[in-house]
C-alpha cells in the first residue's frame, strides 16, 4: 500500500514529514514552574537542581529550616516545595506544620527517611506526596 502524500498548493506532492523530536505546542508550554528545593546535602541538591533546570524548571534552593517559610511565602511565585525532612537546624515535619499555617503551596516530601510513621505524619500534616530517595 502506498503512503499518503501531502498535496501543496501548486500541485506538487511531498511525503508527509514529521521532524524528529516534534511535539505539538500546548498553551501551557511557555509557563514556567518554580520549585523551592529544601535540601542541605550538596551531594543530593546539586544533581537535583541541575536536572530540574535542564528540564526548564525554575528553581530556588534553601538548606535550612528557618529559610523555608519566608522563601515559600515571599511572593516569589513558588509553585511547589520539595522538602527534605532531615535539616541541620530543624525537623522537616515542623517546617511543614509551620508552612501549612501560612500557605497552601503544594509540598512533596523528598527524603531518605523511609519509616512508615514519617510518611503517615507528613501526609497528615498536609504534604501532597511523600517520596523516599536515597
Amino acid at each position: 500500500m502506498r503512503r499518503p502524500r501531502a498535496r501543496l498548493s501548486g500541485g506538487k506532492d511531498f511525503p508527509p514529514i514529521i521532524p524528529p523530536g516534534f511535539r505539538p505546542r500546548a498553551p501551557w508550554d511557555d509557563a514556567r514552574v518554580k520549585v523551592l528545593v529544601v535540601e542541605d546535602d550538596p551531594a543530593v541538591a546539586e544533581p537535583l537542581l541541575a536536572g530540574l533546570r535542564r528540564n526548564g524548571i525554575e528553581v530556588e534552593h534553601v538548606a535550612y529550616a528557618l529559610q523555608v517559610v519566608p522563601a515559600a511565602t515571599s511572593g516569589a511565585g513558588i509553585d511547589v516545595v520539595l522538602l527534605d525532612l532531615g535539616l541541620p537546624d530543624g525537623d522537616g515535619l515542623e517546617v511543614l506544620r509551620e508552612l501549612r499555617r501560612t500557605s497552601d503551596v503544594p509540598v512533596i516530601i523528598a527524603t531518605a527517611r523511609g519509616e512508615e510513621t514519617d510518611r503517615i505524619v507528613g501526609l497528615e500534616l498536609g504534604a501532597d506526596d511523600y517520596v523516599e530517595i536515597g
